[in-house]
């Protein structure tokens, strides 16, 4: 069977069951990829006016690895494109509610035909050419969600569910809703994902697709659920892993980010809340891999797990099945922005001392074992 793209599998997946008036019966995915790829560093250099980057920022990457990132605060364009090396090819978007204007803009989906943005202060998605950042389509939604990915016509939504907690759910084209595709109800969702007395403390789920379906996983336990196109569970991916707490690093740096803050009144938080915060921090058990970057599958089927070990990062790669391996990646300070999309895997990682960054954004090329 030839390799197919995942939204032309799900798409062949939907006129089988448009022909038939029913669900097909569930069919097995392209074939994937055993082996562990090896990853190349890819210099990428950004222009001088590119933004000066947070290890918070989210990011779009390309398929030939072009990235898409928003400009600085006070720039008169939302977004810069650039190529692999860093090189800025063109700006998008510019502030205000008009036709293909931005208000929060958020890269999700970065593809050879379209740059397509969540909008989460209007709310709409927006469409732009990546070569020349002109607008294609806007198209309102009706609450501020992210995209998880594109496939064919469909976007792939992370959507607030009655318990609160986001899982997968469709939005088609010229709807301003979303269909759910996994239920709060189903047993592994009710498992991973009870709600904790205090909601803010409620666990939340790392979301992700693969060619046969949709991923609902739990950083914190390293568990991932694996569904198909129609969101019925089929098995969980798990590694044994020791719980993680924070290094001296971690707790060093949120030290430095709670005696920086402010509230709205202008105010810092006094020694002793500040003292408390640390301790509780200090105690927490940390997620393996987190809420913020949706999980994806390469070029050949591997679903990826990006995450965090100890001061830097770590890929996991896994079949539908089970696992295959494990790559170490030098990434100081990572906390979760990556993405991946072809043979292209970007993660943000904490800048060098004499930068005038916050952040870096560290390329790599996915080049198979013996190529």
């Amino acid at each position: 069977m030839p390799h197919l793209r995942p939204g032309a599998w799900l798409t062949l997946v939907g006129l089988l069951s448009a022909c038939a008036g029913e669900p097909p019966a569930p069919v097995p995915p392209p074939a994937t990829s055993a082996l562990l790829p090896r990853l190349v560093p890819v210099a990428f250099t950004p222009a001088e006016d590119a933004p000066p980057f947070t290890t918070a920022d989210r990011f779009a990457l390309g398929p030939k690895g072009d990235v898409a990132l928003p400009m600085a605060q006070g720039s008169e364009r939302m977004l810069g494109i650039f190529d692999s090396t860093g090189a800025m090819r063109t700006t998008a978007g510019v502030s205000g509610e008009g036709p293909g204007e931005l208000r929060i803009p958020t890269p999700a989906v970065f593809e050879e035909d379209g740059l397509i943005i969540s909008d989460m202060g209007l709310p709409r998605v927006v469409t732009f050419d990546p070569q020349n950042g002109k607008v294609i389509a806007t198209t309102p939604i009706s609450q501020p969600i992210p995209i998880l990915g594109a496939f064919g016509a469909r976007l792939l939504m992370a959507v607030p569910t009655a318990t609160g907690l986001m899982l997968p759910g469709w939005h088609m084209p010229g709807d301003a809703d979303f269909t759910p595709l996994v239920s709060p109800s189903d047993s592994f969702v009710v498992t991973r994902f009870a709600p904790a007395a205090d909601t803010r403390l409620s666990p939340l789920a790392t979301l992700g697709a693969w060619r046969g379906g949709v991923l609902v996983a739990d950083g914190r336990g390293y568990a991932i659920g694996v569904y198909d196109g129609t969101g019925r569970f089929l098995r969980a991916l798990t590694r044994e892993v020791a719980p993680r707490f924070a290094t001296p690093t971690m707790i060093t740096a949120f030290q430095r980010r709670a005696e920086a803050y402010r509230g709205p009144d202008g105010k810092a938080h006094s020694p002793a809340r500040i003292t408390a915060d640390v301790d509780k921090f200090r105690a927490a058990q940390q997620p393996h891999f987190v809420h913020s970057s949706p999980l994806r599958e390469d070029r050949l089927g591997r679903i990826w797990i990006v995450g965090m070990e100890g001061d830097s990062a770590f890929a996991d790669l896994f079949t539908p099945t089970g696992q295959i391996g494990h790559l170490g990646i030098a990434c100081p300070a990572f906390t979760g922005r990556w993405s991946l999309n072809g043979e292209w895997l970007a993660l943000l990682c904490d800048a060098p001392a004499a930068s005038d960054r916050g952040a870096v954004l560290q390329l790599y090329r996915i080049v198979e074992s013996g190529a």
